[in-house]
């Protein structure tokens, strides 16, 4: 009887290990085909200027829409811009906040690991758009880039200082806090950055937008060039090859 249970506890461990292994193994392939998708319509996608041209070069596009394109521009608030809360000289069009708490947690093995979580995450925007010669391109949804490059304008962590009675209590809980890190990161007026997604003509046919691609695709809004952003991705999508090879292989 005794046997048998045990012979039910390996299989059910084994069970386990194989699902565990799966789901892996799915989300790492569905990442490296993504990825690999992303790079090729990166490459594919036409770079357009953003110039006096630009409104009637979309306006000879199916429905004055170009799926997926590349611009490139500065940075400019279409009002007045946000102010930094720890530079007053410092002003942009998009600011996160963000608060986090550094904790050194025990495990069930007993061994003590560190951890960290998000208290608190405040994100301001404002309407803002990508210039260049004179003309410019209105950026809709700049929260939705699968990557949104940011300056970081403050880090701060503030250590915690535990008393006797913390150390005690920690022991028993298996849980102590090491600090709280604040950060401040801005998309600043000014920066050049790389635009990727979907240009369309808005509805009162006035202003040109990039937006996220309706079909899906890869969003960016970034300071790399494009030959910087495809090394990158293609770092990603070697790394999400070698994570297949290897859940595949278990």
């Amino acid at each position: 009887m005794l046997h048998k249970k045990s012979t039910e506890m390996d299989y059910l461990i084994e069970v386990i290990a194989l699902t565990v292994d799966s789901v892996f193994l799915v989300g790492c392939i569905m990442n490296y085909l993504k990825t690999k998708n992303s790079i090729t319509s990166i490459q594919n996608a036409p770079t357009l200027e953003i110039d006096k041209n630009l409104h009637r070069t979309v306006s000879k596009y199916p429905d004055k829409i170009v799926p997926y394109v590349t611009i490139r521009g500065t940075v400019q608030p279409m009002g007045n811009p946000i102010i930094s809360n720890n530079n007053s000289k410092v002003s942009g069009v998009l600011q996160l906040l963000t608060i986090k708490e550094h904790i050194i947690q025990r495990g069930a093995t007993g061994y003590w690991s560190e951890h960290e979580k998000v208290i608190q995450k405040v994100q301001n925007v404002m309407p803002f758009v990508i210039e260049s010669q004179g003309h410019c391109v209105e950026v809709i949804d700049p929260l939705g880039a699968d990557i949104l490059d940011l300056d970081v304008i403050s880090n701060v962590f503030t250590p915690t200082v535990p008393k006797v009675i913390d150390h005690i209590w920690g022991f028993f809980t298996g849980f102590r806090q090491r600090g709280v890190q604040t950060t401040e990161e801005m998309l600043r007026k000014g920066t050049i950055i790389t635009g990727i997604g979907e240009l369309i003509i808005s509805e009162d046919k006035k202003t040109v937008r990039l937006q996220p691609p309706r079909d899906g695709s890869s969003y960016y809004l970034t300071n790399m060039g494009i030959v910087s952003l495809v090394k990158k991705l293609d770092d990603q999508q070697r790394t999400y090859k070698l994570f297949c090879i290897l859940f595949g292989t278990l």
